[in-house]
């Protein structure tokens, strides 16, 4: 409370982010186990102090087993054409490891293709695309109830029609799947795919499959991709402490 954190980019819009920029360069910061872990597995580059204080220490452990659990969720390998086979908890690390490689490979290979197909995404849904293929003459695209045309309006919007548009969009991909918001959440998975690879690479008997979540059927009907979410954990940590509190 005794200092004035000031910078180019303070103040910003959302108060939170203001906060973190202000810890990184106070000369003292009080974090959440959450949200410390959170910064470093993210990559972030934190500022670098010589004191490190850990109160209920012996809760460390169990947030840091947490933070460094990953779920692998077949339905982003779907997105990127890569098809998570089906692992159980007898499953050989290897296979993990290879799909974690390949999964993180393609999705550097193919990052600015999806940002891409995320502004074409933009484009579909937007009023001035839809109404190329169906509007009103009295109301436009501003469904109004019991008018038969904008019925019309409202069936191509509801069915989602204007994703699958290729007349308007020079592109091959699906894009009811590749928005900014799914971009994003592949952006967060990559990353925790980084952390799990580096994990990996530092001991790879150190990880178990501890949860299974099967997705394979749906109302009886078999899904064309494997949609599963398995959860893989460390035994130990200490790989991670190591490199994250060796520098205090």
């Amino acid at each position: 409370m005794a200092e004035t954190i000031t910078g180019d980019d303070l103040p910003r819009k959302c108060p939170y982010y203001d906060q973190i920029e202000i810890g990184k360069k106070s000369s003292f910061v009080a974090y959440s186990y959450a949200s410390y872990l959170s910064h470093l597995l993210s990559g972030e580059e934190m500022p670098k102090r010589k004191l490190l204080v850990c109160d209920e220490a012996h809760e460390l452990d169990e947030e840091l087993a947490n933070q460094l659990a990953t779920n692998l969720n077949g339905f982003y390998g779907e997105i990127l054409g890569i098809e998570m086979p089906k692992f159980s908890v007898d499953s050989n690390i290897d296979s993990i490891r290879n799909y974690v490689n390949s999964f993180s490979d393609t999705f550097q290979k193919r990052e600015s293709i999806m940002k891409n197909c995320a502004e074409h995404t933009l484009f579909l849904q937007s009023e001035d695309h839809i109404k190329k293929h169906y509007s009103c003459i009295r109301h436009g695209v501003k469904i109004k109830d019991g008018c038969t045309s904008c019925g019309k309006v409202r069936e191509y919007i509801k069915t989602k029609e204007f994703l699958k548009c290729k007349e308007h969009v020079d592109c091959e991909n699906d894009h009811r799947y590749i928005n900014h918001f799914v971009l994003n959440e592949l952006k967060n998975y990559t990353t925790k795919m980084k952390i799990l690879q580096k994990g990996l690479s530092s001991s790879d008997q150190n990880y178990i499959i501890t949860d299974i979540q099967s997705k394979t059927q749906d109302q009886g009907k078999n899904l064309p991709y494997n949609f599963d979410e398995i959860t893989i954990k460390p035994w130990h940590i200490h790989w991670f402490m190591d490199e994250a509190y060796g520098k205090f």
